[in-house]
């Protein structure tokens, strides 16, 4: 750790490019600065993994994947622009023909139904 005109760094040794400094970023700007990392204007809308390279390309903090991984779900506009994970379909499986009446049921509640019956009732089962 090093501080230079009121900063706090985090020095890292690597061997091939020797060292690297990193601010270490309070926790009262932690917020503006993914805010500002996912609306940049270079690059709209960056999601979980990109957002999380660039705010530790130059900045340390501990529990950054989890934050911005948050931050990401919590953004309206990426809730309704990034496609939803699809849903594998499933093949029907063989029945056998019911070879008797009413050997075998089916049961499914509805419900609630507005408006409610005169009774107060507002699920129908079927």
């Amino acid at each position: 750790m090093e501080t230079r005109k009121g900063v706090l760094y985090q020095i890292s040794q690597i061997s091939y490019t020797g060292e690297i400094k990193k601010i270490i970023l309070p926790t009262q700007y932690w917020t503006q600065m993914i805010t500002l990392t996912h609306e940049s204007n270079v690059e709209r809308r960056l999601g979980t993994k990109k957002m999380a390279v660039r705010n530790t390309s130059n900045f340390h903090r501990q529990g950054v994947i989890g934050g911005v991984s948050i931050f990401c779900r919590s953004c309206k506009i990426c809730q309704r622009t990034v496609p939803r994970r699809k849903v594998a379909k499933v093949l029907l499986g063989n029945k056998s023909l019911i070879e008797e009446p009413f050997s075998r049921l089916a049961v499914d509640l509805t419900g609630p139904l507005m408006p409610v019956s005169d009774k107060g009732n507002q699920y129908v089962l079927t």
